[in-house]
């Protein structure tokens, strides 16, 4: 099967699992991991409900990272606009998504 060559967009429930089964180094060793920066903050959110050990380091997720983008409110503001439905996604997912489609120039958000 051909490996798959581009980046990976992952939101913040990718990370926490990953990191939570111990997978995060596999992955990030294995491909170019991005996310948005909404999603590196919703990881350090809720670390007194996670044990210690599954607690995410800010720094070695930072470096392990390809990239971090920033999402601007204009452009999440657009993006809402367009496509009402992003309205049911947390902030993090919302801007993932926002990303996502402002990266690849797409006018709609939603095809189908």
């Amino acid at each position: 099967m051909p490996r798959h060559r581009s980046s990976l967009l992952v939101d913040t429930n990718v990370i926490i699992e990953c990191w939570r089964v111990s997978a995060w180094k596999a992955l990030t060793s294995g491909y170019p991991v991005e996310t948005v920066e909404m999603c590196e903050i919703e990881t350090q959110t809720g670390l007194q409900r996670r044990r210690p050990e599954q607690q995410i380091e800010a720094n070695v997720l930072r470096e392990t990272l390809k990239a971090v983008h920033p999402v601007s409110d204009i452009e999440r503001a657009s993006a809402l606009l367009r496509d009402d439905h992003m309205r049911f996604l947390d902030a993090g997912e919302q801007m993932l998504w926002t990303h996502h489609h402002a990266q690849r120039r797409l006018a709609p958000l939603r095809s189908g």
